[in-house]
């Protein structure tokens, strides 16, 4: 902070004239670089402006942004310059702030405004009577200079760049409830949110309405939380995400409402109807996307269950994969999509993976609700593995997963390992030991535990996972783990509740099996159910963690001797170090690469100490196979047994590496 705007902020508050305060002396000399996407010229004299003045951001010595890095300007952009304001930075108009001093000032819509008493988000002048309007507040413009996207095949190389950048990436997707920041989530607000934990944050929900078009559900809350999560996803370099529908919403009736239930039809399926309907209510979804400063969307239909909801489903996400290309070209930036799909492998096929997950960046498995209250006896709401007397053995996390990729073939790299953040129970369990040591499970019981998070009139034993804890530490229940499906739950034999939950051991057996199995990640069912010091998402945030010391880079294609190989290009450290570097096509192993050495594959050596590793593939490739870089625990052996590892790269084949 510049000592002088100390003094300018002290003035300020004694008088009622706001002055344009001129930091440095400013170089009107400003150029666009329409190639590096900056302005030559910016300095700290300079503020700007990309919404023709409703809001200015200040340029820091260097001309960088605050956070020391340069200042960019993508797509097609109009960026006003001005000189420099205290007034205009400091004073700006926050929707999400609380004014709770009489008589404070602040610029809005070219204003200097005052309020009159408190004031509270969403109160915005001139539209609220507590501001009063004072004069106009306009800041000394200097020059307005326009961006415009890359053109031709650079734009096109320049969002598979992104594109493929973000692939390579593992995932962390927490979802923010909109309900959170009431009572029964304890108020959990954007400023709650451990935003160094995860990659991407999901906005719950923006819902489809009985119209055929989306808006928000919570009309007074949500726009400044949307504006909040925008500001403070941008500023930690997590990827906002806006996520429609949501379970509630897709049971909504459209149509035919006072017929048998057999007869409705729910929004979703009304709003993708025709060929129409799904154009208005795609193009309706991107609209919202860029009003509210998302940077992608994540379809939550739950759940698509015919033929024909299969096609309507399938044909939203291609007109929304359509538009968010078209609008990235135009943007110079790459708009993400994902789905929230169903967990139940009797229903996947209704998501007609071989079609839709090639347009999605993440399929995320909502991994949970297995079971609940919603059945007559016990189990778990989100086991790893099959329990011996589990009635459906592929009722859990590594069966739903395998289904997916090994049935389905969607790549690891693009699934999504579902996380529960909460717990399910029943009532008038018996204590009876239908498995050896662990009371109480596969019993029958009662939907009667009134949740934290249930509705009115609901009995599901909803809790979020800090209330479980506490639960889990008092004397009233005791904590048992079943090995099989390596989670725990709480047991009462006095009261017979049975609570199904997960706890820091299992959430960091699931990221551990992450890794193993090499998935792209996981999604959080939600974030609000965390303890204060966010326990359970430092476990998780793990599979953020990137290698140090690897520098590679991976081609796929035909050689001139008619194989398909994969060469990876390494440093002379990487390819010295003591890391075992493994690759797999569709887990079938096919060389590596450790301490100097590199086994089925071929050797070039560069002047400047690299390496280029060419590995032939055993077997012909075909258009949607996958290969698999990971770095693995051990050293090579005989029988190419890896026990651990971590995903550094998924390529996926495409026409043009098998030509």
């Amino acid at each position: 902070m510049r000592l002088n705007k100390i003094a300018k902020g002290l003035l300020l508050a004694s008088c009622t004239v706001m002055a344009s305060y001129n930091a440095l002396a400013v170089n009107d000399d400003l150029l666009v670089d329409d190639q590096k996407n900056v302005i030559v010229g910016l300095n700290e004299g300079h503020m700007y402006s990309t919404d023709d003045g409703k809001t200015w951001h200040e340029v820091f010595p260097g001309g960088k942004s605050e956070d020391n890095k340069e200042i960019t300007f993508f797509g097609e952009v109009s960026v006003t310059v001005a000189e420099y304001s205290y007034d205009f930075i400091n004073y700006a108009y926050d929707e999400t702030k609380v004014y709770d001093t009489k008589n404070q000032y602040i610029i809005h819509d070219g204003w200097l405004w005052q309020n009159q008493w408190w004031a509270g988000p969403g109160q915005l002048p001139g539209v609220d009577p507590v501001w009063l309007k004072l004069k106009p507040a306009k800041p000394d413009i200097i020059k307005v200079l326009r961006f415009s996207p890359y053109t031709g095949q650079q734009a096109l190389d320049y969002q598979k760049e992104l594109k493929e950048k973000s692939a390579g990436k593992r995932k962390v997707i927490g979802y923010f409830p909109e309900w959170g920041v009431y009572e029964a989530h304890d108020y959990f607000t954007p400023d709650k949110v451990a935003y160094d934990q995860i990659s991407h944050l999901n906005y719950g929900f923006a819902v489809v309405t009985p119209a055929g078009v989306i808006e928000t559900h919570d009309t007074w809350k949500a726009p400044a939380l949307m504006k909040d999560i925008a500001k403070r996803t941008k500023k930690a370099g997590v990827i906002n995400m806006l996520s429609v529908g949501g379970y509630t919403n897709s049971q909504l009736c459209a149509e035919r409402c006072n017929e048998p239930v057999a007869n409705q039809v729910n929004v979703f399926e009304a709003a993708t109807a025709t060929a129409y309907r799904v154009e208005r209510l795609s193009q309706s979804i991107v609209d919202y996307m860029m009003e509210w400063g998302f940077d992608g969307v994540d379809i939550d239909w739950e759940y698509p269950a015919t033929e024909k909801q299969a096609a309507q489903y399938t044909q939203l996400l291609k007109s929304l994969r359509a538009k968010l290309d078209a609008l990235g070209l135009k943007n110079d930036r790459y708009f993400q999509l994902s789905s929230a799909v169903t967990a139940n492998h009797n229903n996947i096929i209704y998501t007609n993976p071989a079609v839709t997950a090639p347009l999605l960046d993440s399929v995320n498995v909502m991994s949970y609700d297995y079971h609940g209250a919603f059945d007559e006896i016990t189990g778990h709401n989100s086991p790893l593995y099959a329990n011996a007397l589990d009635n459906d053995k592929k009722f859990n996390i590594d069966s739903t997963m395998k289904e997916y990729h090994q049935t389905w073939g969607i790549p690891k790299s693009k699934l999504m390992v579902g996380l529960s953040w909460y717990g399910r129970a029943w009532d008038s369990v018996a204590g009876s030991e239908k498995v050896a040591g662990l009371p109480g499970l596969f019993n029958e019981g009662r939907a009667g535990v009134k949740g934290q998070w249930d509705d009115q009139n609901e009995f599901t034993g909803t809790n979020p996972y800090r209330k479980l804890k506490q639960m889990a530490l008092s004397n009233k229940f005791k904590r048992y783990w079943d090995a099989q499906a390596q989670v725990p739950y709480l047991y009462n034999v006095r009261t017979k509740e049975f609570h199904t939950y997960d706890d820091a051991a299992s959430i960091k057996g699931k990221v551990d099996y992450i890794e193993r199995e090499g998935y792209g990640g996981a999604i959080i069912w939600d974030l609000s159910g965390d303890t204060e010091d966010h326990e359970l998402g430092a476990i998780s945030a793990k599979l953020l963690s990137q290698e140090i010391g690897l520098n590679l880079k991976y081609e796929v294609a035909r050689q001139p001797n008619g194989r398909v190989a994969i060469k990876t290009t390494l440093d002379k450290e990487t390819f010295n170090a003591e890391k075992r570097i493994v690759i797999y096509i569709n887990d079938t192993y096919e060389g590596e690469i450790y301490n100097g050495k590199s086994y089925y594959s071929y050797n070039t050596y560069h002047d400047d100490g690299g390496v280029t590793v060419k590995t032939n593939f055993t077997a012909e490739p075909k258009v949607g196979d996958e290969v698999r870089v990971v770095l693995a625990t051990g050293k090579p052996n005989a029988s190419h047994i890896v026990e651990s590892s971590k995903l550094l790269k998924s390529i996926i084949i495409t026409e043009d590496m098998l030509k």
